[in-house]
């Protein structure tokens, strides 16, 4: 989409709700999605949209690992605190981008953010309807991916709510939790207990084609490497470099470098316990030298 026809767009309000709302194109985030933030955000001036984009346009810049640009929209959210009539994904944005930029550069998590958290979880988990259980799974959803991100695993795992059974569910009639849930409930407990079962696996694996194809840069590239991971578990070494590849491809050709990061780290763990030492002090270095020049700590990764 050209840039003169975004900004035709931006001013229209039904193209604000279906180009630039309902359609959050989490892979283009870093280019194009951002782009129309920045327009969206001329033209649509109530609180709960200045608090969207200022949302996404922060964690842009947090996966193209600018710090100081990611900060100045962190003031901008600070300035404004979202409500219950809200939606719950706007809220869920909020706070996970806020959580995952205090855990960047702070010693820990803000304690507000996670006490705000638990309140605004309480609340929506009240509404009953059935709006109410999406937008709580949403909220869910999005929470749960940034506390991954910030290595919070059992707080994510809890907010997740694992559950083998609807595990079993997606894998056999494809119904239930969506693909991406299952696979941020699966790496929340691979995250917190350092395995994972091959019943999981295959669920996971029979559910990729599912997976919202507007966030494939995320939630697959998690997959893809908690899979891969498993596999190298199993000395299933071609099966390893096939997932693994494909995640490192997907975050480098969505110009998520955050995550490219936290893939090549993980890599060279990987590589030594293979006595690759050469190979995984080459990804260290490269990986690290990606941190260290955006101003946040390698070890945060």
């Amino acid at each position: 989409m050209g840039n003169k026809l975004i900004s035709e767009y931006a001013k229209n309000p039904t193209a604000q709700t279906l180009l630039f709302e309902n359609v959050i194109d989490i892979d283009f985030l870093t280019t194009s999605y951002a782009h129309m933030m920045q327009e969206y955000l001329k033209y649509k001036k109530d609180k709960e949209s200045i608090i969207f984009a200022n949302t996404m346009l922060a964690l842009s810049h947090i996966y193209r690992l600018e710090r100081s640009k990611a900060s100045y929209y962190i003031n901008e959210i600070k300035k404004t605190n979202p409500n219950l009539t809200m939606r719950p994904s706007t809220t869920a944005r909020w706070l996970g981008v806020q959580l995952l930029f205090s855990f960047l550069t702070s010693d820990s998590i803000d304690k507000e953010l996670i006490s705000s958290l638990h309140k605004f979880h309480s609340a929506i988990k009240k509404e009953e309807t059935l709006n109410g259980k999406q937008g709580r799974e949403e909220f869910e959803s999005i929470i749960a991916f940034m506390l991954i991100c910030c290595k919070e695993y059992s707080l994510a795992d809890k907010i997740i709510k694992n559950d083998i059974s609807n595990l079993q569910t997606l894998n056999h009639n494809g119904e239930g939790l969506a693909a991406e849930r299952i696979v941020l409930q699966a790496f929340a407990k691979w995250g917190s207990q350092k395995s994972i079962d091959e019943e999981t696996v295959f669920a996971i694996e029979e559910s990729m084609e599912s997976i919202n194809e507007a966030n494939i840069s995320n939630i697959k590239s998690l997959a893809y490497a908690m899979i891969g991971g498993y596999y190298f578990n199993q000395h299933k070494t071609q099966r390893f470099n096939t997932y693994f590849q494909t995640a490192l491809e997907l975050v480098t050709n969505y110009q998520n470098k955050f995550s490219e990061i936290k893939l090549l780290k993980y890599l060279s763990i990987l590589l030594r316990r293979l006595n690759e030492t050469n190979s995984a002090n080459q990804c260290e270095i490269y990986a690290k030298g990606m941190a260290e020049n955006s101003g946040f700590l390698f070890s945060k990764f």
